[in-house]
């Protein structure tokens, strides 16, 4: 049986993977809420997007549990894009942002259900329908899309099934 140890060693390639693919996601929320404040400033989407950048990088240890890691590594530059959007400043289409952002929302949902359950239905359901919005806004069309938010919708239909067995 393999110690805690050679587990944690075992999983750090995958850590890794999971922590550039929501670094990524993070730059395609910041691209995504710019957009929505350029048409909207005073849309409901750019606080909502800034409190969900600033769980993914805590949830992942992105800020290395610091607020001011977290402040200058992803609010500032949140907070600039978006004061620059507002100011006219010409932005990208998204596009280019679009499959980071789709697979690092459902890998947090994903690893919400296995870590926290029942606990974070609301949050892994808000991560599926923005994935859901995202790839409308940004005509991002995959098959595979469906299959994402159906799997984290499913996941969290299943907290609210009793458990199965006999008497």
């Amino acid at each position: 049986m393999p110690t805690l140890n050679e587990l944690i060693e075992k999983m750090e390639p995958q850590n890794i993977r999971d922590k550039s693919l929501i670094r990524k996601c993070i730059d395609g929320l910041t691209v995504y809420a710019s957009q929505q404040a350029q048409a909207d400033a005073m849309s409901s989407k750019i606080p909502e997007m800034r409190t969900l950048i600033e769980n993914l990088a805590a949830y992942w240890g992105l800020d290395d549990g610091s607020i001011e890691n977290s402040k200058r590594d992803f609010l500032e530059p949140f907070e600039k894009s978006i004061k620059a959007a507002m100011q006219g400043a010409e932005l990208d289409n998204g596009y280019q942002h679009s499959a980071a952002v789709i697979y690092g929302l459902y890998r947090y949902g994903e690893d919400m259900v296995c870590s926290q359950g029942d606990i974070a239905k609301d949050y892994i359901l808000s991560a599926s329908e923005l994935m859901k919005e995202i790839s409308s806004a940004w005509d991002f069309e995959s098959h595979v899309l469906d299959d994402l938010t159906a799997r984290l919708e499913a996941e969290v239909q299943s907290f609210s099934e009793p458990a199965m067995g006999g008497m």
